[in-house]
């Protein structure tokens, strides 16, 4: 409904003005009022609306069309007393992050004043306001929001924050609980009872030294967590978030294809022994670091339905070994292309199959996998599973080793592209992480080669020349 602000006639025209008194609006407004036009079309209890506030027009016999709402049929929005309004609370985003608002004040050009849970004030017209009221009532949802925390405590080597609900209601909530919600009250909360060198609430150093920073990345993170909840299509295939939705696609779609696909992966790393398998944590050293593993998901462009079990590596320490693996420039391979040319080579580019699962990680880590017979089974990660830090490093390494035992050599000019004469000819491999390119009189025999001494299994997309 398309209602017109109700200005002020006593209110200061400042925002440091706590103390204003809630006028009424000009005398002269009310004769645009009346308490005998209420939209029949409101049928439900969910608004308690003020009749006297009730917008009429001018025309005879009740045959009036307020707004398109009358036209379309929509449930037509309830007209409050901005009195009323004050001390209203909803969601609304603020900096790019959505935040708990409250209606503090009005002015006397008819808007309102809202002061956000974590500081920061916004002006706000009366229709808006009015939609993030319907908002809340249509979804009859009660803002359970706190005012503030009170005290803290640990519990079984947990964190807990007492909190004041807007209910007056007093209850001990984990930290991670309304640390995901209001990040920047937890900081400041932590800053001021001296909490900030203690484990659970480090994190809070972040935004003490730099909060400009530290808001720029929260930014990132509430538009990361809404991202994930949309839905993905690819090549007009929805793509699965998580093993449960697989499931439920599968289900939907009457096949099996992601179940298959996530089975196939399974089985590959149990294949490649990637995995020691233990019953219980107590059969786990000491030494060794638990990290979780999710699954990722995607299709190819030729449909096939692709699961990758990735390893939490973001969990562990760095390093103190290499952890990164060249790849063929750009450039070399261009060149490679051009000798290949000029020699009458021929071309094969070659795929290696769960390639890094041929190196050893440097990290002691165990996982655990809620999916088919490894379900309740604690794995010490016994290969570089995809996702550890040293993986591309260690299969670098593994695929060097190879290499040299077929007396190739990497190139001075690029490391990554190696060469080897023989026969009076030269024969090269240009490697870009898991795929290469192969150049030689019989490159499926130096395909065979590799193959057999890494026990690689290679897949071949395409041949050329």
């Amino acid at each position: 409904m398309n209602l017109r602000a109700l200005p002020s006639n006593q209110a200061e025209d400042s925002l440091d003005n706590r103390n204003a008194v809630i006028p009424v609006p000009f005398p002269e407004e009310q004769d645009i009022f009346c308490p005998q036009n209420i939209h029949n079309s409101w049928e439900d209890n969910t608004f308690s609306v003020n009749n006297e506030w009730t917008k009429v027009g001018n025309l005879e016999n009740n045959q009036i069309i307020q707004s398109t709402d009358d036209l379309i049929g929509a449930k037509t929005k309830p007209i409050i007393d901005p009195q009323e309004l004050i001390g209203f609370e909803f969601i609304k985003e603020h900096n790019e992050v959505k935040e708990k608002a409250k209606v503090t004040n009005w002015t006397n050009e008819g808007k309102f004043i809202i002061k956000f849970l974590n500081g920061g004030e916004e002006l706000i017209t009366y229709n808006d306001l009015i939609n993030h009221y319907s908002q809340n009532q249509e979804e009859n949802a009660e803002l359970y929001s706190f005012q503030r925390i009170l005290d803290h405590k640990t519990e079984k080597g947990v964190w807990q924050l007492k909190i004041l609900w807007s209910n007056d209601e007093e209850t001990w909530e984990p930290i991670k609980t309304i640390k995901t919600s209001v990040p920047l009250t937890v900081s400041r909360y932590a800053q001021e009872n001296n909490l900030v060198n203690k484990k659970g609430f480090k994190w809070c150093k972040r935004h003490h030294h730099n909060p400009c920073r530290f808001v720029r990345a929260l930014k990132v993170v509430c538009k990361a967590k809404m991202r994930k909840n949309l839905k993905k299509i690819k090549f007009g295939v929805e793509v699965p978030r998580s093993v449960k939705h697989t499931l439920e696609l599968d289900e939907a779609n009457g096949n099996k294809l992601w179940s298959n696909a996530i089975e196939k992966e399974i089985n590959e790393l149990l294949a490649h022994d990637t995995f020691i398998i233990k019953e219980t944590r107590n059969d786990i050293p000491d030494e060794y670091q638990f990290i979780p593993s999710h699954m990722v998901l995607d299709i190819k462009f030729d449909g096939r339905r692709k699961a990758r079990l990735v390893a939490g590596g973001n969990f562990t320490n760095p390093d103190d070994h290499d952890i990164y693996s060249g790849a063929v420039s750009i450039d070399s391979v261009r060149i490679l292309l051009f000798i290949a040319d000029l020699n009458k080579l021929l071309v094969i580019a070659a795929d290696i199959s769960n390639a890094y699962l041929h190196g050893k990680p440097n990290e002691k880590v165990y996982t655990t996998v809620n999916y088919g017979e490894l379900t309740g089974k604690v794995l010490i990660i016994d290969k570089a599973q995809y996702g550890l830090k040293t993986s591309a490093a260690r299969w670098h390494e593994a695929r060097a080793n190879v290499l040299l035992k077929k007396k190739f050599k990497p190139s001075k000019a690029d490391m990554d592209l190696w060469m080897r004469k023989k026969k009076g000819e030269y024969e090269y491999i240009a490697v870009y992480i898991d795929d290469l390119i192969v150049a030689s009189r019989d490159p499926m025999s130096v395909i065979e080669e590799v193959k057999t001494i890494g026990g690689f299994q290679l897949v071949l997309p395409w041949r050329g020349y």
